[in-house]
């Protein structure tokens, strides 16, 4: 029998009764933040840029954008709070940070706003992954870039997909897949100690407006 996929209001549940959440991604060797941003950085402004981090979390990637103005979105808000806790020390990279509840597939922005987008380890909980990618690219400005990471691993209450799947997606909104990867991230609700493979895509807005 397969796993059961948890609904939003479960997911929500799960990281309200998460308090140790940081603390026990930093355990697990939880690597995509860092490893999206690696390779996005240089898709971006050098000058700094406007940066929405979809389905934002804890905030456990805006340390790694140093000088960009971050939008974080999220719809736990407890999860938000944890948030709140980082915002002064990226200051001192010259990172702003606004946060603000949404969910991912109808986000509280307007239509060409950011420079770019990031969505790390948040596609797994959402059903109408068409939907989610609609709406980054449509809050992302022409020809700018965003990023995306889905799960091929099967975590437990999480959407598992096949890289082919989500390609599919992207170029059927007309958008234009710029680089895609694989990496490993030690990060499984079912199993800690297993490894998980999350492939992740760098895509360039060639959507009309």
């Amino acid at each position: 029998m397969g796993l059961r996929i948890k609904t939003p209001d479960q997911v929500n549940d799960q990281y309200v009764g998460w308090p140790s959440y940081d603390q026990d991604l930093e355990r697990w060797a939880y690597v995509g933040p860092r490893t999206v941003a690696d390779k996005f950085l240089p898709y971006l402004p050098t000058d700094g840029c406007t940066l929405a981090d979809v389905g934002c979390g804890t905030g456990l990637s805006f340390q790694y954008y140093p000088g960009s103005s971050i939008t974080g979105f999220d719809f736990c808000e407890a999860q938000l709070r944890r948030a709140e806790r980082k915002v002064d020390t990226v200051v001192a990279v010259g990172t702003s940070v606004t946060l603000q509840i949404a969910d991912v597939v109808n986000l509280s922005a307007d239509t060409s706003d950011f420079d770019a987008a990031i969505s790390v380890s948040v596609s797994e909980h959402v059903e109408d992954l068409c939907q989610m990618v609609s709406e980054m690219s449509r809050i992302v400005q022409r020809d700018g870039y965003f990023a995306i990471t889905a799960p091929e691993t099967q975590l437990d209450g999480c959407i598992r997909r096949d890289p082919e799947e989500v390609a599919e997606v992207i170029s059927s909104l007309g958008l234009q897949i710029v680089e895609q990867f694989a990496y490993i991230s030690h990060f499984q609700y079912a199993d800690p100690d297993q490894p998980a493979t999350y492939n992740c895509f760098i895509v360039r807005n060639t959507k009309a407006a």
